[in-house]
């Protein structure tokens, strides 16, 4: 059973009742689906689902300069968030951070740079 059979960019019932949209199809933005918690949550427990959210995303340090420099780099941090539904309240199942250090020669042309 689909979650959701509309192509369109909004999900409307029969009744007229708005149930999600994507606000991107009518807008300037990245596009990402808005949808009823309570209508999202039911349409998981009909499909025999549950709902997992998993976040991630990145850190780094760079130069001021134009994209595509190779002259030095700080580091980067990383990170990944799992979420899930637990008595009807979000919670985090899990994260992980990862640390990624610079070498000595990137870490030496990040500071040159300004010189």
């Amino acid at each position: 059973m689909p979650l959701f059979k509309s192509v369109r960019s909004n999900g409307v019932e029969p009744q007229g009742v708005l149930r999600w949209q994507d606000p991107s199809s009518n807008e300037r933005g990245s596009g990402a689906a808005v949808v009823s918690r309570d209508y999202f949550l039911s349409m998981l427990v009909k499909a025999g689902l549950e709902p997992v959210w998993v976040l991630a995303g990145e850190k780094n340090v760079y130069p001021g300069q134009s994209l595509g420099s190779s002259r030095g780099f700080g580091g980067c941090v990383g990170h990944t968030s799992v979420y899930t539904v637990e008595a009807g309240a979000i919670k985090v199942a899990g994260t992980m951070t990862e640390r990624y250090k610079p070498s000595a020669e990137q870490l030496q042309a990040l500071r040159d740079v300004d010189q």
